[in-house]
Formats: structure tokens, sequence, C-alpha cells
């Protein structure tokens, strides 16, 4: 009679997704560019104002579209 040999088993529990590390290392590396940026930081904040501001009325423009395309 052959003999069965015991194999040992590997249990994987997952925690979570890898989400949070994708924001955290997206955070941290945003950090570093903006600490090693050839800007200075009052340049480097109303750029990122402006281009702020962009994207909100860009975002607004879309709401209307949407609006319009609902109604």
């Amino acid at each position: 009679m052959p003999r069965e040999r015991e194999d040992p088993r590997v249990v994987v529990i997952e925690r979570g997704s890898a989400l949070g590390a994708f924001l955290w290392g997206t955070l941290l590396g945003a950090g570093f560019a903006l600490l090693v940026a050839p800007r200075s930081g009052d340049e480097t904040r109303q750029l990122l104002r402006a281009r702020g501001r962009e994207l909100l009325d860009a975002a607004g423009d879309k709401a209307d579209e949407l609006r319009q395309v609902v109604s």
C-alpha cells in the first residue's frame, strides 16, 4: 500500500486591499515631489491654487452637461 505523504498546508489571509498602500504611496510621492520641486513654496501654492480652480470649473461644466443630458 502506498504511503501518503503529508504536505504542509499554507493558509493565506488577506486583510483589506492594496488600495490603502496605493494611496499612501501616492501621498508620499506627491509630498516628495513638492519638496524637491524647482519652484519656491509661494509659486507652487499659486500654481496648485490655479490648477485647483481649473479643475473645479471643469467639474462644474461637466455637471452642467450631465444635467442637460438627464433633463
